[in-house]
């Protein structure tokens, strides 16, 4: 799966997080974390909290 936005990061996380509970895995409990993370990041660019929103997307994707 290409990642080109935050969005698709968050997809990816819940794919994680699904397969995990079916697998009993407790890798799922840092997916869950992440995504929390994600999501904050992404709010904060939508309220323009950083100074350069599109680079902290980009970290953000390419971090993930």
């Amino acid at each position: 799966m290409e990642l080109h936005r935050i969005s698709d990061v968050v997809e990816a996380i819940d794919t994680i997080v699904q397969t995990c509970e079916q697998t009993q895995n407790r890798a799922g409990y840092f997916a869950t974390l992440y995504k929390h993370m994600t999501m904050a990041v992404a709010e904060g660019i939508a309220a323009g909290a950083f100074e350069d929103g599109t680079r902290m997307e980009k970290l953000d994707i390419v971090f993930a």
